[in-house]
């Protein structure tokens, strides 16, 4: 299988997680992210106490990590969270696109701003060679 991007610690060859150090059913990621996607920011806190650190960075089935989710979604709260918890800031998701790319995408100017000040790299670029600053150029999203 080839991907349109290469593999990295988050994504292996096979476009899914690479193994954590702890055992997380990808179910359980599933609803981890799909919490931090929904702004449910207590769901998102009782994952993370019951599987720990190890949870933070995976990808769910769609290829997103829970921050991606957040940022994306404009749920600055959970953001902001998953970042205190240690999530990886410049971790990649769906098609190779970061939390800032995914908040680019949908003009969510709190969380971008938030990304920023905690220092995410604006030079990354997703699987289309797009850094945040023109994914947001281009975003329908006023």
């Amino acid at each position: 299988m080839v991907l349109p991007y290469p593999p990295n610690k988050y994504n292996n060859a096979f476009g899914n997680a690479a193994p954590p150090a702890g055992k997380v059913p990808q179910e359980e990621v599933n609803k981890f992210c799909a919490a931090a996607k929904d702004g449910n920011l207590e769901g998102v806190k009782q994952k993370l106490k019951e599987y720990g650190p190890a949870i933070l960075n995976r990808v769910d089935n769609m290829g997103d990590t829970a921050l991606t989710w957040a940022a994306w979604m404009g749920h600055l709260h959970v953001a902001q969270f998953l970042l205190d918890s240690g999530a990886d800031i410049n971790a990649r998701g769906m098609t190779n696109r970061t939390a800032l790319g995914w908040a680019a995408q949908g003009a969510r100017k709190d969380v971008i701003q938030l990304l920023l000040d905690r220092g995410a790299d604006s030079s990354l670029t997703d699987v289309n060679g797009k850094t945040p600053l023109q994914i947001a150029q281009e975003s329908p999203n006023p």
